[in-house]
């Protein structure tokens, strides 16, 4: 099998036509002999004997411009072979290789030459079909000449490389890259044009064309590794002049890439030929060996980019340079799966061969697709702690979890199948569970921590409150799916199963939202205490919405169990029709009864804190709350309408959905407009409070003129 490397693409451009080097005048006159034949062709034959001794008049000097560049290369070839001998004598091998060449490319022209002069004769005999052969002939000979040329240059390379003659491998690299690519297009399309036609009958002759076009892919595989490594020479030689450790150290784990590339090249050239099917196997596995090595001489190559990546503190470019070193495990893991695959199908094991092709699959996805390797967001949340960027650590710490436990439980189901043994699946299960409890703990357990060094620094993190009680969640989630498992695979009809489910429908219905509660009213109160407008605002917001989530999902709760009920009548009955269960229209109209009801609460509380607020005469935090409460109105007046839109659709009142839908889109309308000016205001206040503030630290100085080049930006808009 041919493996394609990803990062040797070798460009097939046609740049220069190399082909025969006859003398000028030999061309000059071939042409001009065959436009004579040609305007005589086809005679009458009573002229017959008086064209012919013309044409024959007209061809003289064409035919002695042949005989004069036979002549100078047959002296040429014979004064070359003098030459090398005496070379050969003072053993200069660098010039005897060159004259070789050259003698070969003499001999070869010297044959062209000859059949272009019998070309001539025959054309003048009128025998066409011997002359296209003869000119096949003269076609396989300058393919011939080009073949010789690419092997004595690829010789040349690799003694230069051997030496590191920087000037002579950029000058063997320009020819090859130049003949070399083109060649290969010529071969390859010969044979493609060879399979035209062919028919599924054709399968031998088939399979004989697939082999080769192989062969010969992999061949310019070995040509681009050898051009490669004849590069990296020049460019070791090159960092070693300039004394750049980095870069010497980039080359050499490159050049080893590059060198185990080209052995497991040469394997798989090895295994194309190979007849005997227990040796190709044999082979097969040594191929795995070395491709696995291959892909660890990535490492220190992707660690040095790694490193570059940091210094950049670009989350994107970071992320994106872990993943590409994390992941060389995974290809490993997939060229592992690719191997076990193959071992399967020799062993007619198809339904083997069937599970390990998806696991295959499965891993050449996650190493080539765009979900990145929970290990390098692991590594990531460290470099952010290091680097000061916390909610970035954060945001990559929950990714890291979500992500690792995904896969967990993805690779269990792959591997059961696999297993084929409800014994081995089983332990497989019970091992993924245990990993999965323990990431989700692990979670809890960081959380916690970094939530306590935050207070300690008199940091309140909102956000972290969220993650640590979702988290929690997932831990008793995780605990009754395992329970659930456990009991289907012992009996589908326990009614402890029903037990189970019902409470995996209130933790993913209500999760995390009432043990919140509590702890964000703890907040609100604390900053209202304080004077704390914007963190009072933010978490009377977030309580009071909390509240009617709180109630909301209460009635949400009731339809989802009622689904439940459902769900395991029809499992029993083994009835597939959708589902009838759905929310009703006085489901909407009693959920907005209770956003209302929370929304009037929450704005007599911010109110009450105005009022507060003014007798303490802080008239900045007065004014912030007073825009914010007009913006909680808006919102709540947007709320309020989406509920009334989706009571209409329950009812199928298509006119009144139309309405209600152009009166969102207005308050939608009104209510950007009005954030917009609610977030200049405020620019405004900071910038005024700013301003009148004395002197200022340097951090207070950037904020000043941050906040200044926004509000230019709100008034340009």
């Amino acid at each position: 099998m041919v493996r394609i490397f990803g990062n040797l693409l070798i460009a097939l451009t046609l740049m220069f036509f190399i082909g025969a080097v006859p003398l000028a005048a030999a061309e000059k006159g071939a042409a001009k002999e065959k436009k004579a034949v040609e305007s005589k062709a086809k005679p009458e034959k009573k002229e017959e004997a008086k064209a012919a001794p013309a044409a024959v008049k007209e061809a003289a000097p064409a035919a002695d411009a042949q005989a004069v560049a036979q002549t100078g290369l047959d002296i040429k070839i014979a004064e070359l072979k003098k030459e090398i001998e005496v070379l050969k004598q003072k053993g200069e091998a660098d010039r005897v290789r060159a004259l070789e060449r050259r003698l070969k490319e003499y001999e070869i022209d010297n044959e062209i030459n000859k059949i272009k002069d019998d070309i001539r004769t025959l054309d003048r005999e009128g025998k066409k079909a011997e002359a296209e052969t003869a000119q096949k002939k003269i076609t396989a000979l300058q393919n011939e000449k080009t073949d010789f040329v690419l092997s004595w240059l690829a010789e040349e390379l690799r003694w230069a490389t051997k030496v590191v003659d920087t000037i002579k491998i950029k000058s063997i690299l320009a020819e090859l890259n130049s003949i070399g690519d083109r060649r290969y297009m010529e071969k390859r399309d010969a044979f493609m044009n060879e399979g035209q036609g062919l028919t599924d009958k054709d399968t031998a002759k088939k399979n004989e064309l697939t082999n080769k076009l192989n062969l010969l892919f992999i061949e310019q595989q070995i040509l681009g590794f050898e051009r490669e490594l004849a590069g990296n020479a020049v460019a070791k030689k090159e960092a070693q002049i300039a004394h750049d450790t980095a870069a010497i150290e980039s080359v050499d784990s490159r050049t080893k890439y590059i060198e185990l590339a080209m052995e497991l090249a040469k394997l798989d050239q090895s295994i194309e030929n190979e007849k005997d099917p227990k040796k190709a196997e044999e082979l097969k596995d040594k191929a795995l060996e070395v491709n696995l090595k291959r892909l660890d001489a990535q490492k220190p190559t992707l660690l040095y980019e790694v490193g570059k990546a940091k210094l950049t503190k670009r989350v994107d470019t970071v992320i994106n340079f872990l993943d590409l070193y994390y992941d060389v495990d995974t290809w490993k893991e997939f060229a592992a799966a690719e191997r076990e695959v193959e071992r399967a199908r020799v062993a007619k094991d198809a339904k083997k061969a069937e599970a390990l092709d998806k696991k295959k699959n499965y891993l050449g996805k996650l190493a080539s697709g765009d979900e990145k390797n929970p290990l390098a967001y692991k590594e990531f949340v460290e470099y952010a702690r290091a680097e000061k960027m916390f909610s970035d650590m954060e945001r990559y710490n929950d990714m890291y979890y979500s992500t690792k436990v995904k896969r967990i439980r993805e690779t269990m189901l792959l591997d059961s199948d696999i297993a084929a043994d409800p014994a081995k699946a089983a332990q497989i299960a019970e091992k993924a569970d245990s990993e999965v409890l323990a990431l989700l703990k692990e979670k809890v357990d960081w959380i916690s921590k970094w939530g306590a060094e935050q207070e300690k620094e008199g940091i309140t993190n909102i956000g972290i409150m969220f993650i640590k009680a979702s988290a929690a969640s997932s831990i008793k989630i995780a605990e009754l799916e395992i329970q659930e498992r456990k009991l289907l695979a012992k009996d589908p009809r326990d009614p402890k199963l029903l037990e189970i489910r019902k409470e995996l429908v209130k933790l993913g219905t209500i999760s995390i939202t009432e043990p919140l509660i509590s702890e964000v009213e703890a907040l609100a109160r604390k900053a209202s205490e304080k004077g704390d407008a914007w963190m009072a605002v933010d978490m009377l917001d977030r309580l009071y919405r909390l509240k009617a989530e709180a109630e909301v999902q209460g009635l949400t709760l009731k339809t989802e169990l009622l689904k439940l009920d459902e769900q395991m009548k029809r499992e029993v009955t083994k009835d597939t029709a959708p589902s009838e269960v759905k929310r009703k229209p006085e489901d909407f109209q009693k959920e907005k009864e209770i956003t209302a009801k929370f929304s009037k609460e929450k704005i007599a509380a911010i109110n009450d804190l105005v009022a507060q607020l003014k007798t303490k005469g802080n008239q900045s935090a007065v004014d912030f709350l007073t825009r914010k409460v007009k913006i909680l109105e808006l919102a709540h007046k947007k709320d309020l309408l989406a509920l009334d839109l989706q009571t209409a659709k329950a009812k199928d009142d298509s006119k009144a959905s139309d309405e209600i839908e152009n009166q969102l889109r207005a308050a939608e309308s009104e209510m950007n407009k009005a954030s917009k000016e609610f977030e200049k205001a405020n620019l405004q206040s900071s910038i005024k409070e700013l301003e009148a503030k004395g002197s200022k630290t340097a951090d207070e100085a950037r904020m000043l003129e941050d906040m200044k080049s926004r509000l230019k930006e709100f008034e340009r808009n």
